[in-house]
């Protein structure tokens, strides 16, 4: 059991590796984003940009079963971004 467990783990630590990355990137775009919005007087919070990224990344599920958890995810990476973006204007 246990190297099957190791084994598992090791894979969720190159998967964290990907979405640590990934999530990086993300951020720096919605940094700029933010400062276009600051510059602009455009409102931080999108929540129907947020409604269409949601149904279209659970739209892309291949295991709908996952979808709330996918869902509570972003929500969260969404949250994260605006805090950015409030930082940024201030």
């Amino acid at each position: 059991m246990q190297q099957k467990l190791n084994e598992l783990r090791a894979q969720l630590d190159a998967i964290n590796s990907e979405l640590a990355a990934l999530l990086e990137k993300r951020f720096e775009i919605t940094d700029e984003i933010g400062a276009l919005k600051r510059d602009n007087s455009a409102p931080v919070r999108d929540r129907a940009r947020e409604l269409a990224i949601l149904e279209q990344v659970t739209a892309q599920l291949a295991d709908k079963d996952k979808a709330e958890d996918v869902g509570t995810v972003f929500e969260a990476v969404f949250a994260a971004s605006r805090r950015r973006q409030e930082k940024i204007n201030g």
